[in-house]
């Protein structure tokens, strides 16, 4: 379950914090989780919904090939919302990367603004 829990993580967007809170746990136990790979079952749907991986993907259960993991559409509109705050700050190319995460965390559904004032018009 570490390995799941680690390779959940490498989302930019999803650190210990959001995950801790998410199952109402402490940052500590989610860092434990990670060393341990011992998680409490009754955690596993809050992480799904916290990490936009599916149920099944946790369970290590087989999941149809049209539930690929995908973020929930309320982490992808915080981190929309993250960009438009953060996009006066950044560099271009900063952006440019910023849009190609919130592209591949939404499972590049949707029209994604193409720079700043159109994100910020949202």
């Amino acid at each position: 379950m570490a390995a799941k829990l680690a390779e959940a993580m490498k989302n930019p967007l999803i650190k210990p914090a959001e995950l801790a809170r998410a199952c109402d746990m402490s940052i500590q136990a989610v860092q434990g989780w990670l060393k341990t790979g011992r998680i409490d079952k009754k955690h596993l749907p809050a992480l799904a919904a916290a990490t936009g991986r599916p149920l099944e993907w946790w369970l290590d259960a087989p999941a149809e090939k049209k539930s690929a993991p995908k973020v929930r559409s309320f982490v992808a509109k915080r981190a929309l919302d993250k960009m438009t705050a953060l996009g006066a700050k950044l560099s271009d190319g900063d952006w440019q990367l910023l849009l190609t995460t919130a592209e591949h965390l939404a499972g590049g559904a949707g029209e994604k603004p193409r720079n700043r004032k159109q994100a910020a018009s949202r």
